[in-house]
Parts: structure tokens; C-alpha cells; sequence
């Protein structure tokens, strides 16, 4: 069981590693593309980064602020 959740943990690193790249490659494509956006675009992708990271390494308690937070940008609560 041990080995099972040093696994999931690692794949869980991997998919925010992931993540962070996709994002960071979102926003290289705001810039390139010149987007209206591209002001508001950074400071987004950098909150997501940050509580990925909360919620992958921060155990229960940055999980669960990790969850509140994209919960909350699901329903354009901010």
C-alpha cells in the first residue's frame, strides 16, 4: 500500500509539472498572439501555478485551499 502512495504522489508532481508548462505556454501565446488580454492573463496563471503548487505539496490543508480555490474559479466566484 506504501508503494501505491509513493506512486500516486509522484504522478501527482508530474501532472502539476504538467500543468505549470500548459500554463506557461497559455500565456507565452497571449503575449505572441497579442491579446487584449494579455495584462490579465499573467497575474491568473500565476494564482493557478501557485495553488497547484499549494494543493500538490501543501498535503490536506493545501489541498483543500488548493480546491476552494479553482472551485471557486469554476463558478466565477473571483
Amino acid at each position: 500500500m506504501a508503494n501505491l502512495f509513493i506512486s500516486g504522489e509522484r504522478e501527482g508532481n508530474r501532472l502539476f509539472g504538467a500543468q505549470a508548462v500548459i500554463t506557461v505556454a497559455q500565456v507565452a501565446t497571449v503575449f505572441i498572439n497579442k491579446d487584449l488580454n494579455k495584462l490579465k492573463v499573467p497575474d491568473g496563471a500565476g494564482a493557478d501555478i501557485a495553488f497547484a503548487a499549494i494543493g500538490t505539496f501543501g498535503g490536506p490543508t493545501g489541498f483543500g485551499i488548493s480546491t476552494i480555490y479553482f472551485l471557486g474559479e469554476a463558478a466565477d466566484w473571483w
